[in-house]
């Protein structure tokens, strides 16, 4: 849940993405029932079931959107550290853990969502290396940058694809809850057809019974 909050902090754009995202999804639910089912009925319970997936879906969207955001921008991002250690190293100069941690942390600074979705990617209060920050070793300067990007799309690839796959899940689960709860126009007919029947054939004996009562009379 703190990744959600931290993307309405550092990166609203992906709340609204991911309420496209979901809606998009929910729409084409709809509409593939309605294609499938012409005469389908939703009740009470069907409208519950849509409601508890469309909030399930505008939350994994969202963090769909926000990972999806920092893959396309891990060029620049290679960019920006490359500038730093230019700017601090020798091409050449191998730099240890402790450098590199904090080069990344110092990015971090710019991009804190990158910060966060590290930390959150591993699970671990305080993310991975202990603060959310990825550190690298036995890398020449030039090569820093590379690495520190490469392992941060190893990270958010199968992150994205988890959001997708949690997605699918639970439009699965509750779409059949979904259909299982609604009627057709058929069986409500049907329904009404008996209850007219079972009203019709109440009021005649009664009325048949008042007929005896009286002739007795």
């Amino acid at each position: 849940m703190g990744i959600f909050f931290d993307i309405i902090h550092f990166a609203a754009s992906s709340i609204f993405w991911g309420f496209l995202m979901a809606a998009a999804m929910i729409g084409l639910f709809v509409f593939i029932v309605r294609g499938w089912w012409k005469d389908a009925l939703f009740t009470v319970w069907t409208y519950i079931a849509g409601a508890v997936l469309a909030v399930l879906l505008f939350f994994q969207c969202t963090l769909l959107a926000g990972a999806i955001k920092i893959r396309v921008s891990c060029n620049e991002y290679e960019q920006i550290l490359d500038n730093m250690v230019s700017q601090r190293f020798n091409p050449y100069e191998i730099i240890d853990e402790g450098r590199s941690s904090a080069l990344f942390l110092e990015f971090a600074e710019q991009f804190p969502l990158v910060k966060n979705y590290v930390g959150a990617i591993f699970g671990s209060e305080d993310g991975i290396n202990g603060s959310g920050y990825i550190y690298t070793y036995g890398y020449s300067a030039a090569e820093t940058p590379k690495a520190m990007i490469s392992y941060l799309k190893e990270c958010i690839d199968p992150y994205i694809l988890r959001r997708i796959l949690w997605s699918l899940g639970f439009s699965l689960v509750l779409g059949i809850i979904a259909i299982k709860t609604m009627e057709t126009s058929t069986n409500s007919r049907l329904k009404a057809r008996t209850n007219d029947r079972i009203a019709r054939r109440g009021t005649e004996r009664i009325s048949r019974d008042t007929k005896r009562i009286s002739r007795r009379r």
